[in-house]
C-alpha cells in the first residue's frame, strides 16, 4: 500500500498545476496562495496543535530554520508558480516542476557533496524520462523559456 502514497502526491501536484493555470485569470496569485494556506491551517491546526504544543521544547531551537523553509518552500514557491501560470501553459509548469528532483540532487551535490543513493537516482531517472517523453510528444508546445522563467525561479 505504501506505493500508493507517491502516486497520490504526484496526482495532487498535477492537480495543483492545472488548478493554478485555470485560476490564473480569475484570482490574484497572492490571494490564491494566502487562501490555500489559510484553509490548510484551519484544517490542520486542531489536529496538529496539541502535538506541536507537547513537543514545543524540542521544536523551539529550530523555529528559525522552519520559518525560512516555510517562507522559501511554501510561500515563495507557490506565489511564483501562481504568477507563472499567468504567462505559460500548465504543461510547461509541469515539465519544469518535474525537474525539481534532479535539480535538488544536483544542488546538494554541488554545495554539500551529497552522494545520492540508488533509490534517489532511480527517482530522478524516472522524472527525467517523463520530462523527455512529454518533450518528445509535445515538442512544439513545451518549455518556452521566457514564459517558463518564473516557474524556473520558483
Amino acid at each position: 500500500m505504501n506505493w500508493l502514497f507517491p502516486l497520490v502526491a504526484v496526482a495532487i501536484w498535477a492537480g495543483n498545476t492545472v488548478v493554478s493555470k485555470a485560476a490564473a485569470g480569475v484570482i490574484d496569485p497572492a490571494a490564491i496562495s494566502f487562501y490555500r494556506w489559510l484553509i490548510a491551517g484551519l484544517i490542520l491546526t486542531p489536529v496538529m496543535a496539541p502535538k506541536l504544543w507537547r513537543q514545543r521544547q524540542a521544536i523551539w531551537p529550530y523555529w528559525p530554520k522552519f520559518a525560512v523553509l516555510a517562507l522559501l518552500g511554501m510561500v515563495l514557491y507557490q506565489c511564483l508558480a501562481y504568477f507563472a501560470a499567468h504567462t505559460t501553459t500548465a504543461t510547461n509548469m509541469g515539465v519544469i516542476c518535474a525537474l525539481i528532483p534532479l535539480l535538488g540532487l544536483v544542488l546538494n551535490w554541488a554545495f554539500f557533496r551529497f552522494r545520492p543513493n540508488g533509490r534517489a537516482m532511480l527517482g530522478v531517472g524516472l522524472s527525467l524520462l517523463g520530462v523527455l517523453y512529454i518533450c518528445s510528444v509535445k515538442a512544439s508546445q513545451v518549455v518556452y523559456w521566457p514564459e517558463g522563467l518564473t516557474v524556473v525561479m520558483a
